[in-house]
């Protein structure tokens, strides 16, 4: 991928990139595109936006230009423990769970006793996780709408590949089970991500063209206290759409952030607050400017 726009200010930190690149797309060569199948993708960009304040969060939209409608397109999560689904539960099998009206989750770590009861998986922690402390996440999907959430994961299934691949679920070592290049060090405790669940949101519509637009706000630790009391009400997040814009609206803390993404066409959109102090409002960046360096990485020169 490359990064094609940055922003960094007082309020905000915005960052978009053109990660097509990372996919099979129609922008391959014939060689390229026979040693990785077909042609899936058209366009991708991601926008990321993190917000600093009393409460901060961050506000990630993609755009999805697939080749074919037909193609599945699914935005993933990865989580270090089970996270909860605010949902009707559809469907439930080995390591999944399919949630419809769904909109939003919240994910927690737990300690590392909590999570694993073994000694070998602990020991796999002792090196990785350097904290004890429990963090937590709530998760707001306002794009697609009605989307299908599902959580997929937990001992025995914490490594799955792509669901939609028709290869996957063949290998009998429930390790390798959905990854379909049966890649050897994937199966190792000591070479895994400890991430052991995701989150995946799809639409339930099929079409070339898909806006995923996803809200996060993290927690420190938060020993004691319960979802209830940690994440903000549905009221609090909006999705406002215009002709040419997707936007979240939140009301968060007596602060009333709107930040809007272009639909189509080069990157863009704007940022805007509203509070108590006062209105700021600002473009969001359209290109990376020569030498930025961010405020608190500044370096004063010598007398």
């Amino acid at each position: 991928g490359v990064i094609t726009a940055f922003e960094h200010n007082e309020h905000y930190t915005y960052a978009a990139a053109d990660v097509t690149g990372a996919y099979a797309s129609v922008q391959d060569s014939e060689e390229v595109a026979k040693k990785l199948g077909s042609r899936k993708i058209r366009k991708y960009t991601r926008q990321f936006v993190y917000v600093r304040g009393p409460r901060e969060f961050f506000v990630v939209y993609d755009r999805v230009a697939a080749a074919d409608a037909a193609f599945p397109k699914t935005w993933l999560l990865h989580v270090l423990n089970e996270p909860q689904v605010n949902g009707t539960s559809q469907a439930k099998g080995e390591g999944l769970e399919t949630f419809a009206d769904a909109d939003s989750a919240f994910a927690e770590t737990a300690s590392r006793d909590e999570m694993f009861r073994d000694r070998q998986r602990r020991s796999v922690l002792d090196r990785r996780w350097k904290t004890r402390k429990r963090g937590a996440m709530a998760i707001r999907s306002l794009l697609p709408k009605n989307p299908r959430i599902t959580k997929r994961g937990g001992i025995g299934f914490e490594m799955w590949g792509n669901p939609h691949d028709p290869r996957a679920g063949n290998a009998k070592d429930p390790y390798m089970k959905y990854n379909a290049d049966k890649t050897p060090k994937l199966a190792s405790w000591n070479s895994m991500d400890v991430c052991l669940w995701r989150l995946e949101i799809e639409s339930t519509e099929r079409q070339e063209e898909q806006q995923f637009l996803n809200v996060l706000i993290p927690y420190g630790d938060v020993a004691g206290k319960k979802q209830a009391e940690l994440s903000p009400p549905a009221s609090a997040f909006k999705l406002v759409q215009d002709q040419d814009t997707d936007a979240a609206l939140l009301d968060l803390d007596g602060a009333v952030w709107k930040i809007a993404f272009k639909k189509a066409g080069p990157t863009g959109g704007s940022c805007s607050i509203r509070q108590p102090g006062g209105m700021f409002k600002s473009d969001l960046a359209t290109e990376v400017r020569p030498n930025i360096v961010p405020p608190q990485l500044a370096v004063s020169p010598r007398p």
